[in-house]
């Protein structure tokens, strides 16, 4: 009876330990995407701050060709929204509208 209950104990204290190695794996796991993040933002400020004008071309015409519909309304320098198009909405409202989605 003792090593049934012992056996027990050490299964629900391997169960604890394991539960916490997941939740601080999570925890890691969104710590790295929150740098991973910052690291992207900062080279796009980088980029746009400093980036010579043959190369400021470049990327304009990257983000022209690879920024998917969903995500345009983000960046009205290169799709700006026709009248229509917003419905006599603000951009404010248009992003608020198309972030729901």
């Amino acid at each position: 009876m003792a090593e049934s209950s012992r056996m027990q104990k050490l299964l629900q204290q391997k169960a604890q330990i394991e539960e916490r190695l997941r939740q601080q794996q999570r925890i890691e796991a969104e710590r790295e995407r929150k740098r991973d993040t910052r690291r992207k933002v900062i080279r796009g400020a980088v980029i746009e701050e400093y980036a010579p004008p043959e190369l400021a071309a470049q990327i304009d015409a990257l983000m022209k060709q690879h920024v998917k519909e969903r995500d345009r309304y983000l960046f009205p320098e290169y799709f700006p929204p026709a009248n229509d198009e917003a419905g006599g909405r603000t951009l404010k409202e248009e992003f608020q509208a198309q972030d729901t989605v």
